[in-house]
């Protein structure tokens, strides 16, 4: 068979164009391919990016909800107070007047107290305490004997003071009577309650006055002792401050020798002599 070269060229072309073609399909499957995968990688990105900004979204929404019921709750108070009228406000505490001087220590028990305390502050308060069994605190506890004996020599004496019965109903047999010391003119309290034990005829003279409905005020003389009790557990006040506690180691007390008692307005009243306060003792 003769094969006419005018046939076999058309041929060729067109199986080249065919070839071509398949070709170029290839290439545009391969590149619609990349394409879709570069899109779904910007949709991927961009859903992410959305959902960032939702969350944002939530959490600033949930701050400015806070922020309302906040504002709320001071505006329902701002007109609570604004319509509840204020409590009233306690009275001013009515200052303590007394007419006695305290400067001087056998005044009352209180100026007796201040005296004692001031003085063991000057004596005692810049030395140091301290350990158990140590030699500061041995050598501290020696300072504190001699302290102790010079300030109850130093401060006993005459006395007179005006007083109350602070106990139940006087009964002559009960000769231990418990007084308290007040103002002469205010009646405020000058100290604690303390005990004195009454010769015979002073209590019954205290039980007549009781049965006739006349146990006022009274005027008590007679002698004073201070007496300071020492206590080596008691380096601090504590929670029950019985006796009073003047400092480390060193509490508040004292005896009387009652010699007189008479009702305040037959005892007329004596004019404090001026006094000094006395120095402190050099142990």
């Amino acid at each position: 068979m003769t094969i006419s070269i005018r046939n076999v060229a058309p041929a060729c072309f067109l199986l080249g164009l065919l070839i071509c073609g398949t070709e170029t399909d290839r290439a545009l499957g391969q590149a619609t391919q990349n394409d879709a995968r570069e899109q779904n990688e910007i949709l991927t990105q961009q859903v992410r990016a959305l959902q960032e900004q939702l969350r944002a979204a939530e959490q600033e929404n949930q701050r400015l909800e806070d922020r309302i019921a906040q504002l709320e709750q001071q505006l329902g108070a701002m007109r609570r107070s604004t319509t509840t009228p204020a409590p009233p406000t306690a009275p001013p505490a009515e200052v303590e007047r007394v007419t006695i001087d305290e400067t001087v220590p056998n005044a009352s028990p209180r100026a007796l107290f201040r005296a004692l305390r001031e003085n063991y502050e000057q004596t005692m308060g810049g030395l140091a305490i301290g350990e158990p069994g140590s030699t500061e605190r041995r050598e501290y506890w020696k300072r504190l004997e001699k302290w102790k004996v010079a300030v109850d020599r130093l401060h006993q004496g005459q006395f007179a003071w005006h007083v109350r019965v602070d106990s139940g109903p006087v009964n002559r047999r009960d000769r231990v009577v418990t007084f308290v010391a007040v103002d002469p003119e205010t009646d405020v309290r000058l100290g604690d309650p303390f005990d004195v034990l009454l010769s015979r005829t002073l209590a019954d003279r205290l039980a007549r006055l009781e049965e006739r409905g006349e146990l006022g005020v009274l005027v008590m003389r007679g002698y004073l002792e201070p007496n300071v009790v020492l206590d080596p557990e008691r380096e601090v006040k504590g929670t029950f401050d019985k006796p009073q506690f003047i400092g480390p180691f060193a509490a508040f007390d004292f005896q009387l020798v009652a010699r007189s008692l008479l009702q305040a307005e037959q005892h007329p009243q004596e004019a404090q002599p001026a006094a000094t306060r006395p120095a402190s003792p050099k142990p």
